[in-house]
């Protein structure tokens, strides 16, 4: 027996707003339901063939099973009914969480605190300083915006929700995870002291070219791999 092939319904079920775990279930089940249908019809003495044309009419067309899947309102997720808070605001929201989180989690770390010989024995060279604050710096700058906006896409791209949430919420969240400067001063020495600074560039305030860049490299390394799909995706 060959498996139905449910693809474009789990599109049409996709685009309608159905969340994805709804959308796998259902389509488990049309499947096992098919195979009961045929297993019915081949035991009364059906060829194969017939047996699963029976089993297609029975189990009904793709209109008619969209159209009775959709018209259960709850089986629609909650980023289908607000997609402006889904796409928009919680990546912005989350990444202020983020920064806050790394910012308190090296404030209270040993990297500002007195206990100097434990720094001497961490990073007593330049070159283990100018590492680890360099990898914060880089993980701040780029990693950590880069890895919630992707989630947004990666989010939008399960939900197949329209292309202006994803592009509103990205270049938001892109903006605002440029505008925050956080520097780390890791202590160097038995008598150097730790220290980090932040500062807040929001365009378009002298000296904000820095952050309109950093937003446009976000923008472009999470929004490139996701508008290459959304193509391919159309093709097929």
């Amino acid at each position: 027996m060959r498996e139905p092939d449910f693809h474009l319904l789990r599109e049409r079920l996709l685009r309608g707003g159905v969340a994805p775990k709804h959308v796998r279930r259902t389509i488990a089940e049309l499947r096992d339901h098919h195979t009961d249908l045929f297993a019915e019809a081949f035991s009364r003495g059906c060829s194969v063939e017939d047996a699963e044309r029976e089993a297609s009419i029975r189990l009904g067309d793709e209109d008619s099973l969209a159209a009775e899947v959709l018209a259960r309102p709850e089986l629609r997720s909650w980023a289908h009914r607000w997609p402006w808070i889904a796409y928009c605001v919680t990546p912005t929201i989350l990444l202020g969480v983020a920064f806050v989180a790394l910012l308190l989690l090296v404030g209270f770390s040993h990297a500002v605190r007195t206990d100097q010989g434990t720094f001497s024995a961490r990073w007593g060279s330049p070159a283990a300083v100018w590492s680890v604050s360099g990898a914060v710096r880089l993980f701040y700058s780029f990693g950590l915006p880069v890895l919630l906006t992707g989630a947004c896409c990666f989010v939008a791209g399960q939900r197949r929700v329209a292309l202006k949430w994803p592009l509103i919420g990205v270049i938001i969240a892109s903006i605002v995870g440029a505008a925050f400067q956080f520097n780390v001063v890791w202590p160097h020495g038995p008598e150097a002291a730790g220290a980090i600074s932040m500062r807040i560039s929001v365009p378009p305030f002298p000296g904000s070219g820095g952050t309109l860049l950093r937003a446009a490299a976000t923008c472009a390394l999470s929004l490139g791999p996701y508008l290459w799909w959304r193509k391919r995706l159309a093709r097929t």
